[in-house]
């Protein structure tokens, strides 16, 4: 699942939108029969890049706060340079969102690991 994931973040970052939605919905796929939050939020950060990219600020950040929420359940906080870049592009969203920003952040970190899965391959499956 990592490395469909991962594949799918290369697709993506080279302007492969087609090819990065097929391998995140394969990996979502697998992911969901796992129990890896560790794995499952880094797919969301992902796939929250790729639902930006494609002009949804809402559900990206929607999608950032659950992947926030499964690293603290698990206590295992990005490091540095990752962290550095995903408060970034959290920041970028807020800054897109506006004044729900913070609502959506917390219905994202509210929500169930299977509701975050489901709820990104709902978006990557979606026609576009």
């Amino acid at each position: 699942a990592q490395a469909l994931g991962n594949l799918g973040a290369v697709a993506r970052e080279t302007g492969g939108f087609d090819e990065a939605r097929t391998l995140y919905v394969e990996s979502l796929g697998i992911l969901l029969d796992l129990h890896d939050p560790w794995a499952k939020a880094y797919l969301l950060d992902d796939v929250a890049r790729l639902v930006y990219a494609q002009g949804d600020a809402e559900q990206a950040l929607r999608l950032i706060g659950a992947a926030k929420s499964f690293r603290g359940s698990i206590a295992a906080p990005l490091p540095g340079i990752e962290k550095d870049a995903l408060d970034a592009f959290r920041q970028r969203l807020e800054a897109d969102v506006g004044s729900a920003a913070g609502e959506v952040l917390a219905e994202g970190e509210a929500q169930t690991a299977d509701e975050a899965l489901r709820l990104a391959l709902e978006l990557v499956s979606a026609p576009n």
